[in-house]
């Protein structure tokens, strides 16, 4: 009969220090990047994981082509990219979170068009406005 104490009892886990490379490589995860590739395509995404030899996983990764005629972006979910056919990577700044509210705002300012009240519609001042300017 057991007494409530476990079988296995755990091992403290082995503190290893990381490298110095280690930490620096580090700092590189969680960040979003353009790679352009030696084929002409641009891979945007967000640095996963990398491994010793420098190849990359990226998350939210779409494709884009620096060949004009190629216009279009295509989504690609996951990639793996292999560091021999990277030829440069730019580091994307981060972008601006805003409130919604400061969305709405901005989005009436650009378009000059009227307020959204969460459902899509016009509110209702706005509504009696574009009354008046049909008359």
């Amino acid at each position: 009969m057991s007494d409530g104490r476990d079988i296995i009892e755990p091992r403290d886990p082995e503190i290893s220090e990381k490298s110095e490379i280690h930490r620096k490589i580090q700092q590189y995860i969680g960040r979003r990047y353009e790679v352009y590739l030696i084929d002409g395509r641009i891979i945007r995404g967000t640095m996963l994981a990398t491994d010793k030899d420098a190849n990359m996983v990226f998350n939210q990764a779409d494709e884009r082509w620096t060949n004009p005629t190629m216009p279009g972006v295509r989504n690609l979910g996951q990639a793996m990219i292999a560091k021999k056919y990277v030829t440069r990577m730019i580091l994307l700044p981060e972008p601006k979170i805003i409130k919604v509210e400061e969305f709405q705002a901005a989005l009436t300012r650009a378009e000059g068009a009227v307020e959204i009240n969460g459902t899509g519609e016009k509110t209702e001042e706005k509504k009696e406005e574009s009354k008046e300017t049909k008359i």
